[in-house]
């Protein structure tokens, strides 16, 4: 009988502690909502997506968002990929890689302006399937 009770507390306590580890989250920044396509990090960089009206009726855009700064880093996304702790975007204002870890960003248009590294990850992210 003791025995059942002792392990009966040991799960209670292991389920007890493995909930809180899946549920504890010490990020600052809000989990995403509907609008939300991905997220980096701790959060605080996401893609999201919008809606803008045209002529044909209401057309889907994605940007980069950093929500610490509250502001927009890339207008019109096309594409994107993740390659830890990198961000690489494919939009309106030509190619940016985001150190989404430190808050760094580099854009261009100009695919020149990136290393032979990163100008092959931009390569794949241009020739992948665009976001829909």
């Amino acid at each position: 009988m003791k025995k059942n009770i002792i392990s009966a507390f040991i799960i209670l306590f292991l389920i007890t502690l493995g909930s809180y580890l899946l549920l504890n989250d010490d990020s600052p920044y809000p989990k995403g909502g509907r609008d939300t396509v991905v997220e980096f990090g701790d959060r605080r960089f996401v893609i999201l997506k919008g809606y803008k009206p045209s002529e044909e009726g209401n057309v889907k855009y994605y940007l980069l968002y950093d929500q610490k700064t509250d502001e927009t880093i890339e207008y019109e996304i096309y594409n994107y990929k993740i390659e830890k702790p990198y961000a690489y975007t494919v939009g309106y204002n030509g190619y940016t890689k985001l150190n989404y870890n430190t808050g760094e960003y580099k854009q261009s248009i100009d695919l020149s302006a990136f290393n032979k590294d990163d100008q092959e990850i931009f390569k794949k992210v241009e020739n992948g399937d665009p976001l829909s």
